[in-house]
């Protein structure tokens, strides 16, 4: 969703969509605001859903592998987490 409002003597417009963070942008004149509110988002929403750079034949077991693999060995915890991912994982 987006939304302007004056800012001092000009017009902010912002456009938040869930999964593509924050886009904003100041404009002297107030008509320009909502015009470029509507591009960006119908220019967000025209982009394909599928645009995931995770592989499709990737599985949730490979990411808890890898995330046991190379963050939890950083923890102190390590080994009771390492446990508790491969109970979950079913290892």
């Amino acid at each position: 969703m987006g939304c302007v409002r004056r800012r001092g003597i000009k017009w902010n417009a912002q456009v938040r969509i869930a999964g593509w963070g924050s886009f904003t942008k100041t404009f002297e004149k107030k008509s320009d605001a909502p015009d470029w509110r509507r591009e960006t988002e119908n220019a967000i929403r025209s982009v394909p859903l599928n645009t995931s750079r995770l592989s499709p034949s990737l599985k949730f077991k490979d990411l808890l592998e890898k995330y046991r693999d190379t963050v939890i060995q950083k923890y102190k915890g390590r080994q009771s987490e390492t446990y508790r991912l491969n109970r979950f994982a079913n290892l």
